[in-house]
C-alpha cells in the first residue's frame, strides 16, 4: 500500500511505527492533520482511540493492510472505543 497523492495515508490503513516511544507497534490511521502534515494513529492498547497519537509521515511505514471497518466507521462519523478498535485490528492481521 502506498500513500495517497497528497502524502497522507488513507483512513483505515494499517501502519507500523518506525520511530519514537511506540516503535514496532501496529496501528491504524484514524485521521490526517493536513495543516501540519501529521497522521493520527491509534491501536487501542498503548495509544487510545479517544486520544490518538500524532506522528509525522516519515515516522510511519505502510503495513500493506487496510481496515474497511475502521474506515467505514470514521466516514460515518461514529466514535470508536479501544475494545472495538483492538478487535478490528486483530481481524486485519
Amino acid at each position: 500500500m502506498s500513500r495517497e497523492k497528497n502524502g497522507f495515508f488513507p483512513l483505515g490503513a494499517l501502519v507500523t511505527v518506525k520511530r519514537g516511544k511506540h516503535v514496532g507497534s501496529v496501528c491504524v490511521v484514524v485521521g490526517n492533520d493536513e495543516k501540519d502534515g501529521k497522521i493520527l494513529i491509534a491501536n487501542g492498547v498503548e495509544i487510545s482511540a479517544k486520544k490518538p497519537k500524532r506522528k509525522g509521515i516519515r515516522h510511519l511505514e505502510a503495513g500493506g493492510s487496510f481496515s474497511l471497518e475502521v474506515a467505514d466507521r470514521l466516514a460515518r462519523g461514529k466514535t470508536m472505543d479501544d475494545g472495538w478498535l483492538r478487535e478490528a485490528l486483530r481481524r486485519c492481521k
